[in-house]
């Protein structure tokens, strides 16, 4: 559980997953390791409440809430190939935290959450 005035982390970290959960191979007793690649580009601020969906080779991160309890209506993508984060201008905005967002075919849709703009679902 968040507290105020504790940090929020802005970091990103991968966890090899393959063949985790391969039926034919016993690989869950492999060691796993965190590991922090090299990111480049303007990353996004800390935040916690936010979503992250993966679409098109991208991790795309919305929203949330920065340390100061400010809700954000970012967007940024991170590129899984390159390793760069691009901020995405969407208008208009909706500012979340706490919502959930799922991508259909090529739309993100977020639901619920703490926001301005609360009265239906939005597709971005």
């Amino acid at each position: 559980t968040w507290v105020p005035g504790t940090t929020l982390r802005d970091g990103l970290h991968a966890l090899d997953l393959d063949g985790l959960l391969d039926r034919h191979r016993d690989n869950r007793s492999k060691p796993r390791h965190w590991t922090a690649p090299a990111i480049t580009g303007q990353r996004p601020a800390a935040r916690r409440g936010h979503s992250a969906v993966a679409h098109g080779g991208s991790m795309l991160v919305y929203g949330g809430t920065d340390a100061h309890g400010v809700i954000l209506d970012d967007l940024h993508a991170l590129s899984f190939q390159t390793l760069v984060w691009t901020e995405i201008l969407v208008h208009p905005s909706l500012g979340r935290s706490g919502h959930t967002a799922i991508v259909c075919d090529d739309e993100m849709i977020v639901f619920g959450g703490d926001g301005s703009n609360m009265n239906d679902f939005s597709l971005t």
